[in-house]
């Protein structure tokens, strides 16, 4: 039998003990919602600004956050991701296109929890330490993105 401490556990019962962050213990659960109705036809590889987080340091919490998308046709897909930040220590995070949702089948109207996909669920959560505010997007493909088709939902994340 053994019995290991998890990083965080293990800063708690450290001497002297060390603080955990805010959005790893005891930090604010936050929502960002989104709704879209789109104005007018898209091409393929249309993108949809969904939403913004404020810059700091947090976690998206993938599977806490949802998304409702109208039938947007045969062979259409959508993945959620973000456009990139400029991290605190002044390095650049590449934007992400699918790192929140990989892939959705939307060619019927669907709604699901986020972190899906081949790209999204590698982590229930996603990290950011951001000078900037983050830009949440979603990207249509497989064909058009017509006028009236509509987005709804939400990003859970925790900061402090």
């Amino acid at each position: 039998m053994s019995e290991e401490n998890s990083t965080e556990y293990g800063n708690y019962v450290a001497s002297p003990p060390r603080r955990n962050r805010p959005d790893q213990q005891h930090g604010r659960v936050r929502i960002a919602s989104f709704t879209h109705t789109q104005a007018a036809q898209g091409a393929d590889g249309s993108t949809v600004n969904l939403c913004v987080l404020p810059p700091g340091r947090g976690r998206i919490l993938k599977k806490m956050s949802w998304a409702m998308v109208s039938a947007l046709g045969a062979s259409r897909t959508m993945d959620i991701g973000h456009t990139g930040w400029t991290k605190m220590d002044g390095t650049e995070q590449a934007a992400s296109a699918d790192v929140l949702a990989d892939g959705v089948d939307v060619s019927s109207a669907t709604s699901a929890a986020l972190g899906v996909g081949t790209n999204a669920d590698d982590s229930v959560v996603l990290v950011y330490d951001s000078k900037d505010p983050i830009v949440i997007q979603a990207l249509i493909a497989g064909g058009t993105l017509d006028a009236a088709e509509t987005f709804e939902g939400y990003i859970v994340y925790v900061v402090d």
